[in-house]
């Protein structure tokens, strides 16, 4: 899942490794909900 998360959205990938942006969250909301 994490490997999918990063495909679609490379830049959020960084994101998870540091801090979580909002943005970054409503990214990974969505992915878990879908």
């Amino acid at each position: 899942m994490r490997s999918r998360f990063s495909a679609f959205y490379p830049k959020a990938n960084y994101g998870l490794q540091g801090s979580q942006p909002s943005d970054v969250r409503a990214h990974n909301r969505a992915a878990n909900g879908a």
